[in-house]
């Protein structure tokens, strides 16, 4: 259950060299874990996408991330077949934790992330 005074969502514009980029994410659940994220960036323009695992994760192998309904990363493995990723891993930072960050090629993505508790 999300808590009413957690921010659940948000979007945002911004422009580049090479055209706008957008990005909007939702967290649909934070038990069991749903959040979904929406990316647009330029051609031509390769981009980072972090999205953040729950805090309260035991491990990051509880985690599958999809795109438009494509496994594309099980078990802190890249399963590729998805045209414009390139890459995926866990990250650390201190301002957001552990998060999968996806690398990809310019073009409109559609990202779910499920975690099991």
């Amino acid at each position: 259950m999300l808590a009413s005074s957690e921010v659940t969502s948000a979007s945002a514009t911004v422009w580049t060299v090479k055209g706008s980029m957008s990005s909007a994410w939702a967290l649909r659940s934070a038990s069991p874990w749903l959040l979904e994220m929406n990316l647009s960036t330029p051609l031509g323009l390769r981009v980072d996408l972090a999205m953040p695992l729950p805090s309260v994760l035991r491990s990051a192998d509880e985690c599958n991330v999809y795109e438009t309904g494509k496994l594309v990363w099980r078990a802190r493995t890249l399963i590729g077949g998805v045209p414009g990723v390139i890459s995926a891993n866990i990250s650390h930072t201190v301002a957001r934790g552990d998060s999968v960050v996806i690398t990809v090629e310019g073009g409109s993505y559609a990202w779910d992330m499920s975690c099991s508790d």
